[in-house]
């Protein structure tokens, strides 16, 4: 969206060398955070939903080139044997027919055992951690070759929304270091001292 805060270089410089500003400062970053931390948690939100949305992780079987030729080429040979036993079942020869299709179907279970042996669960999507985006992490793309995830997954991360998300986070992150570590502002220090007053005052008149 439009951002509708005021940008001007003056301005800042006159803050930068306001007496006040180490006050001013600490009062803009803890609104500053606090309004982040709403991004956050919003986006965290968004990414619980989408996790329950993905698609649940499918079988699928990914064959290196050896193994689709070896495949295609047992394929080929059990259909023939098949066509055989049909022509030897049609001249009336049923004993070596039977032995074709026993052949065949050996053939048809070491196929199965290969295919199994190169087959595994693999999600179908997933959600990034930091922004949200519902991804197919397995589908090839060119963004970053060969690497790990490369595809839709690897392609998000360069995304204005992602980027955006992860400024984000690291903000939060240097903000809650900042205010951990900031003294005490004026409004605190009284709220503390009006606070112990009023406990010892309680104390007082419990005795």
């Amino acid at each position: 969206g439009i951002c509708n805060k005021i940008h001007s270089v003056h301005l800042r410089e006159l803050f930068e060398k306001h007496e006040d500003r180490s006050k001013y400062e600490q009062e803009y970053e803890r609104e500053f955070l606090q309004y982040l931390e709403g991004l956050v948690s919003e986006a965290d939100a968004w990414i619980a939903r989408e996790k329950r949305n993905c698609r649940p992780p499918e079988k699928q079987a990914k064959f290196p080139q050896h193994v689709k030729e070896s495949i295609a080429l047992m394929q080929t040979q059990s259909d023939n044997l098949l066509k055989q036993a049909e022509d030897l079942a049609e001249a009336g020869n049923l004993t070596a027919s039977k032995e074709m299709v026993a052949n065949a179907g050996k053939i048809k279970e070491d196929i199965d055992e290969m295919k199994e042996k190169y087959s595994g669960c693999t999600s179908v999507e997933e959600v990034c951690e930091v922004c949200g985006v519902r991804c197919e992490p397995d589908e090839p793309g060119a963004a970053i070759p060969n690497a790990e995830h490369n595809g839709h997954y690897m392609a998000h991360l360069g995304g204005k929304l992602h980027l955006s998300y992860v400024k984000i986070r690291d903000k939060v992150k240097e903000l809650r270091e900042k205010v951990k570590s900031a003294p005490p502002s004026k409004e605190e220090e009284n709220s503390s001292g009006r606070e112990k007053r009023r406990s010892r005052s309680r104390g007082g008149r419990r005795r």
